[in-house]
């Protein structure tokens, strides 16, 4: 049995691997991380609920209306910042209005029953009056979340130091403020370091939360999701969704993207700088392989400060790795699950090239993350529609971050130099 001086040296041990170059840069190993497993999901396990919300009556005078009867299809997308999606509904006397009374800034309400219960999706206003669809009776509704108005607006917006602020505006502050101005109620909203000093600008609202952001990112290294959820505006930071959807014998159409999507090919050789101390270092780091298939591409990298000259070595032969590594993107489309959204880890139980690998550790192919999903439904059925990428977008830490400001440093200083 281990005595207790073993087991410190071996958990001091997994600490400093942890916090080594090498432990900082490795994918988490995702088996372990999505271990808790509930029913499977079967074709038509769920049913929908249309509700018409008419903000200006009165809770106990028609101020909700359930459309399930007229409603002929939904859809909803879930591809960016802002959810959209269009309700296609059936007017049984298509001249009479006041069998569906929609009207533009009405607000859809989609609930789903699964497992016994009901769970509130999402909420969405209506963008315009409803449109004839072509249809004899049919009409469409085009639906956003509150968000749209953050983005679609443009007012004057200014933050500064005052009496009342001599340090400036904090994040959460500017984002407390856009929301109130904007008519929309807040949620969780993250706290930050940074201070907003002088911000003056003719924009929209969306754009001052992501300016803001930006600025507390470039602080403190975390990364932001802004969104809206029941209604409210969220910010928070990112983090890896703690659900895992496992997908078993489907095939799917996957392509393939080596490289930067900005340049036509991947860069083979890396010549890395840094410092130790006040010392500078320098390595150029290639593969034979690596140069054999791509060809000869040359970049410069500075990594700032370092502990070692291999601690350089690792770090640029890990974005060497990253240049050349293939992901592959796919899209596919299964029988619904509406509560699928962007950020959402899929794994495909699947024999499809480059989909399959090692059922363990960090190397397995099959996981891929939702860069977006459209969800369509109609009284006979149910789907989703969905893009994935193998590129994990919760890997981007604060080591990422810096190296992109320092890159963006160095090619000012390089510009300088040839001016």
């Amino acid at each position: 049995m281990p005595t207790a001086a073993q087991k410190a040296r071996e958990s001091q041990g997994r600490q400093e691997r942890a916090n080594s170059p090498t432990g900082k840069l490795r994918a988490p190993n995702l088996a372990s991380i999505y271990t808790k497993a509930l029913r499977d999901i079967e074709a038509g396990d769920f049913s929908f609920r249309t509700v018409l919300v008419r903000p200006e009556k009165p809770k106990d005078d028609g101020r909700t209306i359930i459309l399930d009867r007229a409603t002929t299809s939904i859809e909803w997308t879930d591809a960016s910042a802002v959810l959209s999606g269009s309700l296609t509904l059936h007017r049984p006397a298509p001249l009479a209005v006041s069998a569906l009374p929609i009207k533009e800034r009405h607000r859809i309400r989609l609930l789903v029953r699964w497992g016994g219960s009901w769970y509130r999706l999402w909420e969405m206003r209506v963008e315009s009056d409803p449109e004839p669809t072509g249809s004899s009776g049919d009409v469409r509704v085009e639906l956003a979340d509150d968000l749209a108005n953050l983005r679609q607006n443009e007012r004057d917006w200014e933050f500064k130091k005052s009496k009342h602020r001599p340090d400036g505006w904090p994040p959460q502050a500017v984002a407390r403020a856009v929301a109130n101005r904007e008519g929309v109620d807040a949620g969780k909203i993250a706290k930050g370091e940074a201070r907003i000093k002088k911000l003056k600008r003719t924009c929209s609202g969306l754009e001052i939360l992501m300016r803001v952001y930006a600025a507390e990112r470039k602080k403190t290294d975390r990364k932001f999701v802004i969104r809206l959820r029941d209604g409210r505006l969220e910010i928070v930071p990112v983090e890896r969704h703690k659900v895992l959807y496992e997908i078993k014998g489907m095939e799917i159409d996957y392509s393939t993207e080596t490289g930067s999507p900005k340049k036509r090919r991947p860069t083979t050789v890396i010549e890395a700088k840094g410092r130790i101390g006040k010392k500078k270092v320098e390595v150029k780091v290639f593969r034979e392989a690596i140069l054999k298939r791509f060809g000869l591409s040359t970049a410069e990298r500075s990594y700032g400060k370092v502990d070692s000259k291999q601690e350089l070595k690792e770090k640029a032969m890990r974005e060497l790795a990253e240049e050349v590594k293939v992901k592959r993107t796919a899209m596919l489309t299964i029988p619904g699950i509406p509560f699928m959204e962007r950020g959402d880890t899929v794994r495909w139980i699947t024999e499809e090239p480059g989909w399959s690998g090692p059922s363990f550790g960090t190397r397995d192919r099959s996981y891929a993350y939702i860069t977006a999903v459209t969800h369509s439904a109609t009284p006979a059925n149910f789907t989703s529609s969905m893009t994935v990428s193998q590129v994990d977008p919760f890997l981007e830490t604060g080591d990422d971050a810096s190296k992109a400001q320092r890159d963006e440093k160095q090619g000012e200083r390089d510009k300088r130099r040839q001016g």
